[in-house]
């Protein structure tokens, strides 16, 4: 036990090491949607819970490509400019940046699971690649006073965050976090905490891969729940909410996030997507909502023009 104890000590004293060298940003998550099919809404609504799907089972298996690219890119970029970036000497940066991206299965010692939300509750781009004929629930915000109210019970850590898709943002996010691990790596005093610190790096830089895309996917304004499970001798077991959906005839591994504190998922109302019978449907979806004590004021239809085929 008193390993056990040691161990978690030293893994709270490098995160508030690293902490207490990372220049947050403050940022407020907004009521976001996340889009689903017909059988995503009455899953959700009935399990009390959404899904978290394993991120190298994304549609755009691409994503991590894109970030690893553009990290290397970065770096590059930094090492010939020999100037300081946040406060660190760009060599010393960038050779810690190499030791993460240059050995890329560093970043993978843990199992990723991501659920997808959005700004805007009636895109046409929405509909049409993840809820044709489908629906967008309208979340309050997932983060409260930086406590999740929705939780996958597998996880080691969440994190919601904005995609990121400018150069500039995606460059400032990545050298913070990269600066901070060098700071606090230099203020250790000890081998085992500069190896509890690189790991603790590991974890922020995972999140910022997963989301860095491409510029050209800026139209969805995306948001994320990351979800880190780390490596384990055995996997996940359903009790862990594991369970594995089926994705165009693919199996995809994923968790479950359920509330936290409250018995509800923090559900504020409904878009409707295109369909040729708006009425029927938004009293079809009201009283599903009703039936699991979900409020039903807020159900409303797209405004796209319904199209039976594009």
């Amino acid at each position: 036990m008193s390993c056990v104890k040691t161990l978690l000590e030293g893994i709270d004293r490098a995160n508030r090491l690293w902490s207490d060298e990372y220049e947050r940003r403050k940022v407020d998550v907004p009521n976001l949607y996340h889009y689903t099919t017909v059988d995503g809404l009455r899953g959700i609504l009935s399990s009390g819970s959404i899904y978290a799907s394993h991120v190298l089972y994304l549609n755009d298996s691409s994503e991590v490509k894109h970030a690893l690219d553009f990290a290397s890119n970065c770096l590059a970029q930094i090492e010939k400019s020999a100037i300081e970036v946040h406060g660190v000497p760009a060599k010393r940066l960038c050779d810690y940046g190499h030791f993460f991206f240059k050995g890329a299965k560093i970043l993978w010692d843990e199992d990723v699971y991501v659920t997808s939300f959005c700004e805007e509750g009636d895109l046409l781009s929405q509909w049409r690649g993840y809820a044709m004929g489908g629906f967008a629930i309208l979340f309050a915000p997932l983060l409260s006073d930086r406590k999740f109210l929705v939780w996958g019970d597998g996880a080691t850590k969440s994190t919601i965050a904005k995609v990121m898709y400018g150069d500039a943002e995606k460059k400032e996010a990545l050298t913070r976090i990269l600066a901070a691990g060098v700071k606090a790596t230099a203020k250790a005093g000890d081998r085992e905490l500069e190896t509890t610190l690189a790991t603790v790096t590991s974890g922020q830089l995972q999140t910022w891969i997963h989301t860095a895309k491409d510029k050209s996917f800026e139209h969805e304004q995306e948001w994320r729940i990351i979800s880190l499970v780390e490596a384990r001798n055995q996997p996940l077991k359903a009790s862990d909410g594991f369970e594995t959906r089926i994705v165009s005839g693919q199996l995809v591994p994923a968790i479950r996030l359920r509330p936290n504190e409250q018995k509800l998922l923090p559900i504020l109302g409904v878009k409707c997507g295109p369909n040729e019978s708006q009425e029927l449907t938004e009293k079809a979806v009201t009283l599903l909502l009703a039936s699991y004590g979900y409020p039903i004021d807020q159900v409303s239809s797209s405004r796209v023009p319904f199209r039976s085929r594009y």
